[in-house]
């Protein structure tokens, strides 16, 4: 494994962790201080997802197709197909158990299009947007992709603060999140950021990451002020029961997400380095794209009732770690017991690739 991919997987297993965190918190009832601890730890933990995106941006440049069609036809096999999988499986599931849905075969063939259901699925749908858009715009310079991944940024840093002045406004009434979380542009630009810097410096030693490795603690010291910023903002809101204002969607924190993106790779090159924590993290990267498949959001919710229909009231802390380990866990036993099934190997690869699973 080269040291480019081998410092990508460290990256994606730090970004699953914080996929799972964020998912597991300002989920259910909670105490002043639990919701605060909720708040930090939420609002840390939203650079994962732009991770993956910067990260998907910038392989697609090393990609050696030339032709749409195969190219495609790799995108729909590796991301794809896995998503429709477990779209299907979860709507049977939950279909069968009758949890706020029956057998609506309209409603399936909604999900599997526009992959609205498990929530974060969504950003599968975005990404096959984003590839073909991607494999068109190589011959662009690398300078008009940078200007291209600014302008979706500058395009997006007005969008979020109209999204945060309704939600101080109390006017979000029931848009909650969907014209952010459903909005391609929110991440596209964190996805052409790493395709430009692909095209134009394959060693990631870009201006920006220059610049913030040369002033560290500055940069440090920023994205903690902004992270404290919107965590206190996320606080108040939630507390005071806001439409949307437990979202994440605010100009502090997209701030702040800039910021940590850099420290966050820069990080993992320090940890690749001295040789910190890799085998887990090379783990967790190896199989981050099945665990944020079948890692199912809210599991505290689902704790808090479970445990309080038998009489038991767990601390709210207490229930945000469990829900964490469980996400976490569950997603990886599963793989780990279909690697070591007695299928052959072509059936487990076969079978495996479509589940999302790397064998």
């Amino acid at each position: 494994m080269s040291m480019r991919v081998r410092s990508f997987d460290l990256a994606r297993g730090v970004a699953i962790l914080c996929v799972i965190l964020m998912h597991n918190t300002l989920n259910g009832t909670y105490t002043p201080l639990s919701l605060l601890i909720g708040s930090l730890l939420h609002n840390a933990a939203t650079v994962g997802v732009p991770v993956f995106f910067f990260l998907s941006g910038y392989l697609v440049v090393f990609d050696r197709q030339t032709a749409i069609g195969p190219y495609m036809c790799r995108k729909i096999d590796r991301v794809l197909i896995p998503a429709w999988c477990w779209t299907i499986t979860f709507w049977l599931l939950l279909g069968l158990v009758g949890i706020d849905r029956s057998f609506d075969l309209r409603d399936l063939l909604v999900r599997l299009f526009f992959m609205t259901d498990p929530s974060q699925y969504y950003f599968v749908f975005v990404l096959m947007l984003l590839y073909p858009v991607a494999f068109w715009s190589r011959n662009l310079s690398p300078h008009v992709c940078f200007q291209l991944a600014m302008a979706m940024f500058a395009i997006n840093l007005v969008i979020v603060a109209v999204y945060e002045l309704l939600i101080w406004r109390s006017t979000v009434g029931e848009l909650p999140a969907a014209p952010m979380y459903r909005n391609p542009l929110v991440w596209s630009g964190f996805f052409f950021y790493g395709f430009a810097i692909g095209r134009g410096d394959p060693t990631m030693s870009s201006r920006f990451f220059a610049w913030i490795h040369q002033y560290l603690v500055i940069s440090m010291l920023s994205a903690g002020l902004l992270l404290i910023t919107t965590s206190l903002e996320t606080f108040y809101l939630f507390w005071k029961q806001a439409p949307g204002g437990q979202d994440y969607f605010k100009v502090a924190s997209f701030g702040y997400e800039l910021i940590a993106l850099h420290l966050l790779l820069i990080g993992v090159q320090w940890i690749d380095k001295h040789d910190v924590l890799v085998t887990p993290l090379l783990f967790l990267g190896k199989y981050s794209f099945f665990i944020y498949l079948v890692h199912m959001p809210l599991v505290p919710k689902l704790i808090q009732s479970a445990t309080t229909a038998i009489g038991i009231v767990l601390p709210s802390v207490l229930t945000m770690f469990l829900g964490f380990v469980l996400s976490l866990g569950l997603p990886i036993a599963f793989a780990l017991l279909f690697t070591l099934s007695r299928g052959g190997p072509w059936m487990r690869q076969r079978i495996g690739r479509s589940l999302g699973i790397p064998i």
